[in-house]
């Protein structure tokens, strides 16, 4: 083999190696498939996301560094190697974080996974026996505290007020009462809200400082500004990629604001 052909066969294999090619990846963990993880590669800053069998595909070349991030798992970090590359499909495997393995409780029954045999199986209990034959629901969900007044505001408060309506306006009790209901449901909306706003900078704190890029003080502030957005119920209500959709923008927008 004489000089130029050593030359040009090098220079073919170094372009090959540095052709970035697309592996196929499959995340799992101890329960199964992982759905909606981030798959970020931190070398060419490309990223996607795992669909609902746990699958993705990402453009890699060797050395490259690939970061999985899920809210419910522990952050892994993948080196691309030459083993990854030969084989093209790979699967991952993720640790649940620790308080979501505890909350899990598997317990032996003699159901048979069958909704609408097990469904005739359980028999009711007399108490809601007798609850529904008198029309009212054994399942009824608990009022939280505001809820309650926001009740007693509107029912209870009703028959407390009728009692004086011989001698009280009833435009007076009416305003009274929807004046005070007002105020309740706006104390509602404020303790939903920081209870959002919380769930939020609890949950995706790692990502907001780390892929985000906004400092670990500025994250309280951050996710304040972002719930003033119009889209912020919408994609809180639309579970965790909507929200992290959501916060991407919101990080450009707050960025800029700060800057100002």
């Amino acid at each position: 083999m004489n000089k130029t052909t050593f030359i040009l066969l090098l220079l073919l294999t170094n372009s090959i190696f540095a052709q970035r090619i697309t592996i196929t990846g499959e995340l799992s963990d101890k329960l199964g498939k992982i759905v909606n993880a981030h798959i970020i590669n931190t070398t060419s800053q490309k990223g996607t996301f795992s669909d609902q069998e746990g699958n993705f595909t990402m453009k890699v070349q060797l050395n490259d560094v690939l970061e999985i991030t899920s809210v419910q798992h522990h952050t892994k970090e993948i080196l691309i190697t030459n083993l990854i590359l030969k084989h093209t499909k790979v699967n991952f495997y993720l640790h649940l974080k620790d308080y979501l393995l505890n909350e899990v409780d598997v317990k032996k029954t003699d159901l048979s996974g069958t909704l609408t045999t097990d469904a005739a199986r359980i028999k009711k209990s007399k108490q809601e026996e007798v609850m529904e034959n008198l029309g009212f629901d054994p399942f009824a969900k608990k009022l939280s505290p505001i809820d309650r007044k926001i009740h007693t505001a509107t029912d209870g408060g009703l028959f407390k007020y009728y009692i004086f309506a011989a001698t009280v306006s009833v435009d007076n009790i009416i305003n009274s009462i929807s004046g005070r209901t007002k105020r309740l449901k706006k104390e509602k909306k404020l303790i939903e809200n920081n209870s959002k706003l919380k769930d939020i900078e609890n949950t995706f704190n790692e990502y907001i400082n780390k892929d985000l890029k906004i400092r670990k003080d500025d994250i309280s502030r951050f996710v304040y500004f972002s719930h003033l957005d119009s889209g912020f119920d919408e994609a809180y209500n639309n579970g965790d990629i909507a929200i992290i959709k959501f916060l991407k923008t919101q990080s450009l927008l707050f960025k800029k604001d700060t800057i100002k």
